[in-house]
């Protein structure tokens, strides 16, 4: 981040996505908080889980994590192009978790 600060995503156990940061160059991380669990995302079966965090260019953070499918099966066509769905978080949608 501009301030000097590493900010990585993971997968917990249960499927939860916790956000750590270091502010020592990626020597230590420290948890931050949790951003996402599965009820944050019902109609899901896997997640939220494989995930990640980008920096947007006015400074805002955004966190994606794939949460599955909703039951349609896991290939994407023209008769379920919705059916596998990312869930997604900004700050400003959780401002107590940030």
């Amino acid at each position: 981040l501009k301030n000097g600060a590493i900010l990585i995503t993971t997968e917990a156990a249960g499927k939860a996505v916790q956000l750590y940061e270091s502010l020592d160059g990626g020597n230590s991380f420290a948890h931050v908080s949790t951003i996402a669990e599965p009820k944050d995302a019902p109609w899901g079966r896997e997640g939220p889980n494989e995930n990640s965090i980008l920096e947007l260019k006015n400074g805002d953070l955004m966190v994606i994590a794939r949460t599955g499918s909703s039951g349609h099966g896991d290939q994407i066509n023209e008769n379920n192009c919705n059916s596998i769905r990312v869930a997604h978080s900004l700050p400003c949608e959780m401002p107590d978790l940030w």
